[in-house]
């Protein structure tokens, strides 16, 4: 794409590095953050995931590391 050009419609890989505006589920820059691991994942699913504690009393999310 040249210089100056924007797409309306991207990936959240195109949104994150400035390349389209938005992606198809009208989520911008904004909307969007990394995770742990450096996916880019959207802000409101990250929270609602990190309140729901689906791992239970006792157990741990395995490592990440690899």
């Amino acid at each position: 794409m040249s210089p100056g050009k924007l797409r309306a419609v991207g990936t959240r890989a195109q949104v994150w590095h400035g390349m389209a505006r938005h992606t198809s589920g009208n989520l911008t820059k904004a909307d969007l953050k990394k995770n742990r691991s450096g996916r880019i994942v959207s802000v409101r699913a990250s929270e609602r995931a990190s309140r729901e504690q689906r791992l239970g009393q006792g157990k741990r999310r395995p490592s990440t590391s690899g």
